[in-house]
C-alpha cells in the first residue's frame, strides 16, 4: 500500500513538473513578447513619473487662542435685569475654535484669500497669458477660484491636545511655506475684523437701549456691556494671533510629499509581468480559446 502511494506520489510530481516544464518552455519560446512587455510597462511608468509635477508640503501648527469676554456671555448675566425693561440684548459670536476653522474652510474667506494674494493667474495658469497679462478666454469666475484653493490645503483639529494643523500642498516649496503662513494670518485677520464689527454694532445697538430706557440699574448694565465691548476691541487691535495662536509656523520643505516615483516604477514593472504572462498565455492557447468563443 505504501509502495503505491509513493507511487501515486511520483506520478503527481512528475505531472507537475511537466507543467512548470511547460510553463517556462512557454515564456522561453515567448521571451521576446515577454520582454518587450514588461520594458514597454516598465518604461511608461518611468515616463509618467518623472512627467509628473513635484509637489511639497508646509505645515502651520497652531492652537486656539485666548478669546476675550464676548457680549454673549456677559448678557446671559444680565439678561434677567435687561427682559424686565423689555430689552433683549444682541449675542455675541461663537468663540468656538470649530466655528473658526469652518470659517476658514467658507467659500467666502477663501475668495478673499485669492483676491489679497493675487493667486488667481497662478491657480489657474493654464489659462493666464503670461507676456500679454491677460487672460487667454474669460476670468475664472470666483467659484472656482475658491475650490482651486482649497483643494490645496486642508486643517486638521484634534480636540484632545487642542493642537490645529495647517498643511498647504504645492508645486513650489517657498510658496507653499509662505501661502501657508498667509493663510494662517488671514483668517486671524478676517476673524478679528468680524470681531470688532459685531462689537461696534452691538455698542450703537446699547447706546440706543440707552436713550430709550429711563432705568438707573438698566442704564448701568448696559453701560457695563460698552466698556466690555470696547476692551474687546482694544484686545482685538493689539492682539496678533486673534483666533490661532501660531506656536509652529511654516518653513519651506526639502522634499516632496508627491510623486512617489519609486513605488510608480515598481507598480509598472508588476503590471508589466502580469500584462506579458496573460499575452504569453493567450498567444499559447490561441486555439482553444478561439474555440470556446465558436
Amino acid at each position: 500500500m505504501n509502495k503505491k502511494e509513493s507511487i501515486l506520489d511520483f506520478e503527481d510530481k512528475k505531472e507537475d513538473g511537466v507543467e512548470i516544464s511547460a510553463i517556462i518552455n512557454s515564456l522561453k519560446k515567448n521571451a521576446k513578447l515577454f520582454g518587450a512587455v514588461v520594458i514597454s510597462s516598465t518604461s511608461l511608468s518611468v515616463i509618467y513619473a518623472l512627467l509628473l509635477t513635484p509637489i511639497f508640503q508646509a505645515e502651520v501648527v497652531a492652537i486656539p487662542a485666548e478669546q476675550s469676554t464676548s457680549i454673549g456671555s456677559l448678557s446671559s448675566s444680565f439678561s434677567g435685569i435687561a427682559s424686565i425693561a423689555g430689552i433683549d440684548l444682541p449675542s455675541g459670536p461663537a468663540d468656538d475654535i470649530q466655528t473658526s476653522i469652518a470659517i476658514a474652510e467658507s467659500k467666502k474667506f477663501n475668495i478673499i484669500f485669492v483676491e489679497q494674494e493675487k493667486l488667481l493667474p497662478i491657480l489657474f495658469k493654464e489659462d493666464w497669458d503670461e507676456d500679454s497679462q491677460s487672460w487667454k478666454e474669460d476670468e475664472p469666475s470666483d467659484l472656482s477660484a475658491q475650490a482651486r484653493i482649497r483643494s490645496h490645503y486642508s486643517i486638521g483639529y484634534d480636540k484632545r491636545d487642542g493642537i490645529v494643523t495647517f498643511t498647504m500642498n504645492w508645486d513650489d516649496p517657498k510658496l507653499a511655506a509662505k501661502y501657508a503662513n498667509s493663510f494662517v494670518s488671514s483668517i486671524n485677520n478676517y476673524i478679528r475684523d468680524d470681531e470688532i464689527l459685531e462689537a461696534e454694532k452691538s455698542i450703537d445697538y446699547l447706546k440706543k437701549e440707552i436713550e430709550k430706557t429711563t432705568l438707573v440699574d438698566i442704564k448701568n448694565v448696559l453701560n457695563s456691556l460698552i466698556q466690555e465691548q470696547l476692551q474687546t476691541i482694544m484686545l482685538a487691535n493689539v492682539r496678533e494671533d486673534y483666533a490661532f495662536k501660531v506656536i509652529d509656523p511654516a518653513m519651506v520643505p526639502k522634499t516632496k510629499i508627491k510623486p512617489q516615483r519609486r513605488q510608480i516604477v515598481i507598480l509598472g514593472f508588476i503590471f508589466g509581468l502580469i500584462l506579458a504572462s496573460l499575452m504569453v498565455f493567450i498567444r499559447e492557447n490561441e486555439d482553444n480559446i478561439v474555440k470556446i468563443f465558436k
